[in-house]
């Protein structure tokens, strides 16, 4: 069985020119071993293995050729060679950040950017010392612990941990480096190595649910928490499904863009790559990228095997795809 190809018809790839026939510099800067090209056709290579072979343009020379997919190494995010109705008004931003650029100095920019973050984050986190942080955690939630505040906490620093119990704090401060930290809850907790402890608000670095566990964050993170510490998983109809399914292109052509940004997102979520904040605000993230793009995005994310941190080998897909075959043919026949 051959696996979906990974690059739609349209998209800009970097790829390795099979025949050069110019001078290396009109391919670039890279020259022919890393140019720029648009994906014209797609076709299945001759042979046992049956790879891909992608018929491309090249954007400088305008030279086609025909190139397997192992000698693509990744696609661009830029138009296919094709001037876009956006595109006049990026090169008029272009124009006046080159103007900006004359006419100010790059470490006066630098300078003016990350002094602004950098008085900004001090702000907030002088804010949080001095009134302290509602943290919406109860007991079953996951967090990270920061020990080092207290030396009695040092050794748990880093660790992850479950909450126990949520309580009111004993003490009205920590004070590190002469540095006062407000106390608004203190919390009873297990840590992974089953150490139980005491700690206090400003000693959560992260957290990874929320509200009982009834708020997920972080799914990967959870479900991976949820086995180490002998809970069950996360559970949501569609996110669990979209845990082990590998899509194929027959099942995203028919989708809109809207509804493929979606699908990405919560990808991104499950597999761990996007928060529920960044979630939440998808539509900033992905509103206006391409249907070729997001398609091809879907296919390569749901090839990710989160537990195991890699993408799936062709044999796992082919396992993947032959599993849920099966379980259709059940469902139909049911």
């Amino acid at each position: 069985m051959v696996d979906d190809y990974k690059y739609s018809i349209g998209r800009t790839v970097v790829y390795r020119h099979p025949r050069p026939g110019r001078p290396e510099r009109d391919y670039g800067q890279h020259g022919p071993a890393r140019t720029v090209g648009v994906v014209r056709g797609v076709q299945v290579g001759p042979g046992p293995d049956h790879t891909w072979v992608y018929t491309i343009e090249n954007l400088r020379t305008s030279e086609v050729c025909r190139v397997p997919e192992s000698d693509i190494p990744h696609a661009t995010f830029g138009p296919g060679g094709k001037r876009t109705r956006g595109a006049k008004a990026d090169v008029a931003q272009l124009a006046e950040a080159l103007a900006r650029a004359l006419t100010e100095s790059p470490v006066s920019h630098y300078l003016r950017n990350a002094v602004r973050e950098l008085v900004h984050r001090e702000e907030s986190e002088e804010r949080v010392r001095r009134e302290g942080r509602e943290l919406p955690l109860r007991p079953g939630d996951y967090v990270r612990i920061r020990g080092d505040l207290r030396p009695e906490l040092e050794p748990c620093h880093n660790h992850y941990a479950k909450i126990l119990e949520a309580l009111e704090p004993d003490i009205a401060a920590i004070e590190s480096a002469g540095v006062p930290h407000k106390v608004l809850r203190r919390y009873r907790v297990i840590t992974d190595d089953g150490t139980e402890c005491f700690v206090y608000d400003p000693e959560i670095k992260l957290y990874y649910t929320a509200e009982g566990r009834s708020v997920v964050l972080n799914w990967r993170a959870a479900a991976f928490l949820a086995e180490a510490f002998h809970d069950d998983p996360p559970y949501n109809v569609e996110f669990s499904y979209l845990e082990d399914h590998v899509f194929t292109r027959d099942e995203l052509e028919a989708m809109s863009p809207e509804e493929l940004a979606n699908l990405f997102a919560a990808l991104l979520y499950v597999k761990g790559r996007m928060g529920l904040r960044d979630l939440q605000n998808k539509d900033r993230h992905l509103g206006g990228v391409p249907k070729e793009h997001l398609i091809d995005s879907v296919l390569a994310i749901s090839r990710f095997d989160m537990r195991r941190n890699r993408s799936l080998t062709p044999g796992e897909i082919e396992r993947k795809r032959r599993d849920a075959f099966k379980l259709r043919r059940i469902l139909r026949g049911r």
